[in-house]
């Protein structure tokens, strides 16, 4: 006797079954997506890891490191000077250096008016291409100086004749006198008038306290204070048309406009 199969039960098993099936591949699914997760995240540590490694060995090479630092351009700030006050060495950290930084550092030190840096990651190389502030004289005591026009100065141990050949000497002048208004008086004066002077003396008296007599290096003399100080940049004009036994020069009046300048010239002692 055989077995019949009832339909109705049939019917009621099918849609089971798909149920049961549908949550199985649901389940399938879930497991893929959290291996393919986990492998991701494990991919991601390892690059994670490997980045940290590669870094940690590149910084410890030579390759990292700043192999020479060039500075071009400077007169009377030595080197290592310079590379002090912008704070950048041999064997520092060339990833970490940028031209920008170095730039707007290098504008901030005393003495130096402008610089511009190159930098050269693969050959671990920066060049500082630098432009100094206007030096404007000199002192010998009570110690050698050179001062710029931003009223910093130099101490040096002894005298480079190259360095202050066109600068004029600054004698009798304390540290008070040595204003930053002398100082920016001294920066107008242009080159060739500024090669014309020997020594500047600091004579004070009681109607005019910064009171100064220019020895010329034509022997002449000019007498002036800081205000009329700029006309010396006439002074190869003023002295075309004067007589040649007038060897004093007195700055009497400066001002914007060649009529609101006037000068003396006449014989010394008269």
């Amino acid at each position: 006797m055989t077995r019949r199969n009832n339909p109705e039960l049939n019917d009621e098993r099918e849609p089971i079954d798909k149920i049961k099936a549908s949550i199985d591949l649901k389940k399938k699914t879930i497991r893929r997506n959290k291996r393919k997760r986990r492998l991701i995240k494990m991919l991601q540590f390892l690059i994670v890891i490997g980045v940290f490694v590669g870094i940690y060995y590149f910084d410890k090479s030579d390759a990292s490191r700043i192999h020479n630092v060039r500075v071009n351009g400077n007169v009377i700030l030595s080197d290592a000077e310079i590379k002090d006050a912008i704070n950048i060495h041999e064997n520092q950290r060339i990833y970490l250096t940028f031209k920008p930084l170095i730039n707007y550092k290098g504008k901030k030190v005393k003495g130096i008016d402008n610089v511009d840096a190159n930098v050269y990651y693969r050959q671990g190389i920066i060049n500082l291409n630098v432009t100094e502030k206007k030096a404007v004289g000199y002192t010998l005591e009570p110690t050698i100086r050179i001062y710029f026009e931003d009223g910093y100065y130099k101490e040096l141990e002894s005298v480079n004749p190259s360095v202050i050949e066109r600068l004029p000497l600054l004698v009798g002048f304390t540290e008070e006198s040595i204003s930053e208004s002398l100082l920016s008086a001294l920066a107008t004066i242009d080159d060739g008038s500024m090669a014309s002077v020997s020594e500047i003396h600091f004579e004070p008296t009681k109607v005019e306290p910064d009171y100064m007599r220019i020895v010329m290096n034509n022997d002449y003399f000019v007498f002036t204070n800081v205000e009329t100080l700029p006309q010396l940049n006439k002074y190869a004009t003023i002295i075309s048309g004067a007589d040649s036994s007038a060897r004093c020069i007195e700055f009497i009046e400066y001002g914007p406009t060649e009529e609101t300048q006037s000068a003396v010239v006449k014989a010394c002692g008269s």
